[in-house]
């Protein structure tokens, strides 16, 4: 493997792997003080529809975050570059 796609993978896995431990951990937190039933904007969708779409949504606002984190992390230098 060369060292552009493993360092590709790498942070690929820095983004995905610590927001989804993230958003399964807020994910069971937040369903285990509301019933999917009880709120207004799940009420028409199953439980196990509305879980997996809470989890799709953190999941997503989690990586998103993780990956605008590391952008900023670029140094400068590399950023204002001028091809």
């Amino acid at each position: 493997m060369s060292e552009y796609v493993f360092k590709k993978v790498q942070k690929f896995s820095a983004i995905l792997w610590p927001s989804f431990l993230i958003s399964a951990i807020t994910n069971a937190l937040f369903f285990v003080f509301f019933d999917p039933q009880d709120l207004l904007f799940l009420a028409n969708f199953s439980p196990i529809s509305a879980y997996s779409m809470g989890f799709l949504f953190l999941w997503i606002t989690t990586a998103l975050t993780a990956l605008t984190t590391c952008y900023y992390l670029r140094p400068c230098h590399l950023i204002n570059k001028k091809p």
